[in-house]
């Protein structure tokens, strides 16, 4: 009888850990939905007065980042339908934020490249949000930064290895 107490008493033990952990994970994707969010919000007002819209922030980060793609590559990456990425990298275009350039191997495909005054846009704009980050991590012992860091590169090389992975199939 005891052994079959003891077996009861550990199935709750699972049950309650299984259910807090199951609440951590809600209340983590939560959290990372709203911090997300109000982020954006945020670096939102910031670019009104630089008359950049966030979409447009989104092209001038990627394009940046990969040093040059292809209004496809750009549209994947995006999830964006064709005419909208074309809108907004026009616009781009026009404001001389991004330019447009041959592909070295084949002439019919258009690279986007950032261009110097796009880069000092996209530099304000990360010293801005880098600032917040700042701001709001002031009261946070900085020795708590690098296990941070490290449970944040391990969910984003994990998520990364399972969307090329779903890419795949």
């Amino acid at each position: 009888m005891k052994h079959v107490l003891l077996t009861f008493s550990r199935i709750r033990k699972i049950v309650q850990g299984a259910f807090r952990m199951e609440k951590f994970f809600q209340e983590f994707d939560l959290l990372l939905q709203s911090t997300n969010y109000f982020m954006n919000q945020i670096t939102r007002k910031y670019l009104e007065e630089k008359k950049l819209s966030l979409p447009r922030y989104w092209v001038l980060l990627n394009v940046n980042a990969c040093r040059g793609m292809t209004m496809g590559e750009l549209q994947n990456k995006m999830f964006l339908a064709p005419s909208s990425v074309t809108s907004l990298v026009d616009s781009l275009v026009e404001g001389k934020l991004l330019q447009r350039g041959d592909h070295p191997e084949d002439r019919r495909v258009v690279r986007l490249f950032i261009t110097d005054e796009g880069k000092r846009v996209l530099d304000e704009v990360q010293a801005f949000r880098f600032q917040n980050l700042k701001e709001a991590f002031r009261d946070i012992n900085p020795d708590v930064f690098p296990v941070l860091v490290n449970a944040m590169e391990i969910l984003s090389g994990f998520l990364r290895t399972k969307q090329s992975t779903a890419n795949d199939d």
